[in-house]
């Protein structure tokens, strides 16, 4: 797996397993029930305002970066919003049919953490590369 901009990624890891973890031990430990509802609910409610957020990133980029970098950038960072839910629908899964398994919830949580800390890097690199050719920094002559 190659990791581009890798300062990056190590922070976003970190943040990703506290936030990952904690999250997915509250909906595993908790109340199953309540945390297959919250995913389904945020999924739902989230869904237009997540939409809404990818439509107007993209149009904000596609003027600095092109379009090919801004739809790379913009829809990266949607799986990344709707994924949030997924730490509900695996925390509630995993205490519906393992119990309260404190390891497999921390595996879980782990492992969503390194695909946010992933992608989120991607999206980071992508923005600095262009950076880096003076497209949008005001070197262009």
């Amino acid at each position: 797996m190659k990791i581009p901009c890798y300062p990056v990624f190590r922070y976003n890891l970190l943040k990703g397993v506290i936030v990952g973890n904690f999250l997915i031990l509250i909906f595993g430990t908790v109340n199953p029930e309540f945390g297959l509802k919250f995913a389904l609910l945020y999924w739902i409610v989230m869904s237009p305002f997540i939409l809404y957020l990818y439509d107007g990133e993209k149009e904000g980029l596609e003027k600095k970066l092109g379009r090919r970098k801004a739809g790379q950038i913009a829809i990266r960072l949607l799986f990344v919003r709707y994924f949030i839910g997924f730490l509900a629908l695996v925390g509630a899964l995993i205490e519906m049919y393992f119990g309260e398994n404190i390891p497999l919830l921390v595996i879980a949580g782990t492992l969503w953490s390194v695909v946010y800390a992933k992608l989120m890097a991607e999206t980071e690199c992508l923005k600095r590369s262009e950076d880096k050719n003076g497209h949008e920094a005001g070197m262009e002559a």
